[in-house]
């Protein structure tokens, strides 16, 4: 195959000053090697690419098509981060319409291979090296997937590429195995305790019904990604569809600010209780109580609802490759080649006005009942201690699972070990489910009796 190329234009690469790119390789999976080989067989005979010896290296990345053939492609993601944008005006189709409204004679000129027809400024060429096999290659020609290009292929989407998964081998069963196991604990044990509290009339005090509101939200993000990462781990080609993308983005992050709600409504409640022992039962009522799990449970999913459903999903997309094992809001908006400051907009006002308050109803909670603990009596202490522990505990370790997310999300961190970057996308929607009834289990005393007489039996 020969394919003839323009010159009246060369598609060049401003990096400034940006030290060269080095993608660290990973090994493609077994059911698209063949066919990328002969793709690469074919651009090597047309003269799209040729041997490289550039310090720049991206990886390939095989897309699978809905006629069940594959699409030969580069992750050019961390080249076009260091790479100057352009900001050329397109006009819009009304004024262009406009422009040929009097005109009787129309005539169209188009490349028969697009963007494989305009070739690369030979400065640049090295810039688009990419690695397979043993071999490392640029392209002669304007590869797909940069930016920068005469016109930005803007699309919706129809799936999505999970970059982060890699070839694991025989060893793929053995994650399977442990990730399914952890899947296991984590529904036994948030089940044992949402029935312990539901089915034992001296646990329906406010304390505990917070408790098994947050039992059912660990279940409820549990089942949004643990099924679907057993999936993944046992497929070879690694793509979700873009609705079923959305409804993980929502169930996911609905899970966590859920989650954040939770823990922080139960510290003012420690705080009631701590500081004003004789007014608690007046103060926090059946009613607050409702009130206050009905507002934990319909603020995030109605806020996530609006986020991915009316800001993120109508997003026209230039890719679609996710660096996680699993669907992310933040990383789907950095593929939006449509404007996203609607998105910027309602995340920097959602963290300046709910989450900023929330923080300060815990800083306040916690001051207030550590003031009490240094006046009170010893009492007084221990009872703040055992109630307080498993839940300062709790909120800690959210807390950092919710840094590593937010720094993994908003930096770059492609200089961290593949396996380490995983697990830290993966700890806060991992150990909280399985930390938290495990912790509140064997903490909180008359949880702990209530289950031990369940489990073993003994006198009630």
């Amino acid at each position: 195959m020969s394919i003839d190329t323009v010159h009246l234009v060369q598609h060049s690469i401003n990096t400034g000053d940006a030290q060269p790119i080095h993608q660290q390789p990973r090994r493609l999976p077994y059911a698209c090697q063949a066919a990328a080989n002969q793709m690469l067989q074919e651009m090597k005979d047309a003269g799209i690419i040729e041997p490289s010896k550039s310090p720049w290296v991206s990886l390939v990345v095989m897309d699978p098509r809905k006629d069940g053939k594959w699409r030969f492609g580069v992750d050019f993601r961390p080249l076009n981060d260091k790479t100057v944008k352009d900001s050329y005006p397109l006009l819009q189709i009304d004024e262009s319409l406009d422009y040929v409204a009097d005109s009787p004679w129309f005539s169209s000129l188009d490349l028969w291979s697009g963007y494989w027809q305009v070739v690369m400024a030979p400065e640049d060429k090295a810039k688009t090296a990419f690695t397979m096999g043993r071999c490392l290659w640029q392209f002669t020609t304007m590869p797909f997937r940069l930016v920068r290009r005469i016109m930005v292929n803007a699309t919706q989407v129809s799936f999505f590429t999970l970059s982060a998964y890699f070839d694991t081998g025989v060893f793929k069963y053995l994650y399977f195995i442990i990730v399914i196991c952890l899947y296991i604990v984590i529904i036994c044990t948030n089940l044992l305790l949402i029935v312990v509290i539901c089915m034992n009339r001296s646990l329906h005090e406010p304390m505990y019904l917070f408790l098994c509101s947050l039992f059912v939200n660990e279940l409820y993000g549990s089942t949004g990604l643990f099924p679907f990462l057993l999936v993944q781990i046992l497929s070879d080609i690694h793509t979700v569809s873009a609705p079923f993308c959305f409804l993980q983005i929502f169930c996911l992050f609905s899970y966590g600010g859920r989650e954040f709600w939770t823990l922080a409504i139960m510290s003012y409640d420690r705080y009631l209780a701590i500081c004003y022992p004789l007014q608690y039962h007046t103060r926090m009522t059946s009613k607050k109580i409702a009130m206050l799990i009905a507002l934990t449970w319909l603020y995030p999913s109605l806020a996530n609802a609006l986020v991915v459903f009316g800001l993120t999903a109508p997003l026209q997309l230039c890719g679609n490759i996710i660096n996680k094992v699993y669907c992310d809001n933040y990383s789907v908006v950095k593929l939006a080649c449509s404007d996203t400051r609607a998105n910027n907009i309602f995340g920097l006002v959602d963290i300046f006005t709910v989450n900023i308050s929330l923080i300060i109803l815990i800083l306040f909670s916690y001051m207030r009942i550590l003031k009490v603990c240094f006046s009170g009596s010893k009492q007084t202490r221990q009872k703040a201690v055992s109630t307080c522990t498993p839940h300062l505990f709790s909120l800690l370790n959210f807390s950092c699972g919710g840094f590593f997310e937010i720094v993994q999300s908003r930096f770059n961190m492609n200089y961290l070990p593949n396996m380490l970057r995983i697990f830290l996308s993966l700890y806060w929607l991992t150990c909280q489910p399985l930390i938290n009834p495990l912790l509140y289990g064997l903490k909180m005393s008359k949880i702990h009796i209530v289950c031990k007489r369940l489990l073993f039996g003994g006198e009630r």
